[in-house]
């Protein structure tokens, strides 16, 4: 309400204060315009209202700010973390022997990890026991997960066991360079590879007691669902 509708309001109240039979009726409307008095002062102006808003959006922009500069610290830190697990998986490429890389590759595999260096004992070349142990005890830190979670569910029940691959140390005709009827089963000392083809493989890949292998593993099919292990002489 502009200073002059207030003057012209406040004068029409006076007016009709002059009227006696008026009188009660001029002090309700007077009671009102000190109302709409009171409200207008309760009123922000136009420059509050925008200065109200700059504030708000400055505290928005602010909060914005924050919450990005958050997003991209976390986001460097998942990089960096990244980078040492690439870095490591490329130390670990680099230690795979390019043939095994190679048949690997061909198959689609990926997550590829060492598993352990294991030496050969005699109970693992005993054409009666027919497997090669895995001891705890030897596996890598880091590749301890080389298992999903419903794997060692499975491994852990009774008599569990899931089929697996495994690419020979080296080609043989023969029998091919990839044996796909493995079961890997979970003992009380360690994880076991056995086949009714481990004596043949033993055999024609000349394994011996005491000779030193590293166990990688890695995962192929669709989904990357199927483990494979490669037995690689060193």
């Amino acid at each position: 309400m502009s200073l002059a509708s207030r003057t012209q309001s406040s004068s029409s109240i006076m007016e009709k204060a002059m009227n006696e039979d008026s009188v009660p009726q001029c002090l309700i409307e007077f009671e009102k315009y000190l109302d709409q008095l009171q409200m207008m002062k309760k009123k922000k102006s136009p420059r509050e209202i925008l200065a109200n808003i700059r504030r708000n959006v400055i505290e928005k922009k602010e909060k914005a700010q924050k919450f990005l500069i958050n997003k991209l610290e976390e986001n460097l830190v998942e990089k960096i973390r990244m980078v040492a697990v690439n870095r490591k998986a490329a130390e670990e490429a680099g230690r795979l022997k390019m043939s095994f890389w190679r048949e690997i590759n061909k198959r689609g595999g990926t997550n590829v990890k060492l598993v352990m260096k294991k030496v050969i004992t005699a109970s693992d070349v005993n054409n009666k026991q027919e497997r090669l142990l895995l001891p705890f005890g030897k596996l890598q830190i880091e590749s301890r997960d080389f298992l999903r979670a419903d794997e060692e569910k499975m491994l852990e029940e009774k008599g569990g066991s899931i089929k697996v691959m495994l690419i020979q140390p080296k080609f043989v005709e023969e029998i091919g360079h990839v044996v796909n009827d493995i079961d890997l089963r979970k003992w009380k000392g360690g994880y076991v590879l056995t086949t009714k083809q481990w004596n043949l493989v033993v055999e024609r890949n000349e394994i011996k007691e005491h000779q030193v292998f590293h166990v990688w593993s890695f995962r192929v099919g669709e989904g990357q669902t199927k483990l494979g292990f490669a037995l690689v002489r060193i």
